[in-house]
């Protein structure tokens, strides 16, 4: 809820073996939802346990989350969703882990995001 309070959406009835939902819970509950994972062409770089450098070029799944109206096109959600993560990530640099960087390869290998 607005102002980080908690409040029950629903309630449980063992007599009836179901879910009563209270008014705040019809509301959340009667909007829908979707959620994308977006995958972009990346460029993962590292180096193995032996000492020796690598790099391979796959794809890279994007956990940040993006809120979008509702009622939006399908070209208008892609460029939204595309702006927010070339906006999340400058330099092209995405993560890092393990001795392995990960940076966007989009532009350079012409792939298309998934």
């Amino acid at each position: 809820m607005r102002g980080g309070r908690s409040a029950a959406v629903r309630r449980f009835d063992p007599a009836a073996a179901e879910f009563t939902y209270t008014r705040l819970g019809r509301q959340f509950f009667s909007r829908r939802r979707t959620e994308y994972v977006v995958s972009v062409p990346a460029r993962l770089s590292g180096t193995r346990t032996n000492g020796n450098a690598y790099t391979r070029n796959g794809f890279y799944p994007i956990r940040s989350t993006i809120s979008l109206p509702q009622f939006v096109t399908i070209p208008q959600r892609d460029r939204r969703i595309k702006r927010h993560v070339e906006e999340s990530f400058l330099g092209g640099f995405i993560d890092e882990y393990s001795e392995e960087t990960v940076k966007s390869s989009a532009r350079g290998l012409g792939r298309s995001w998934r």
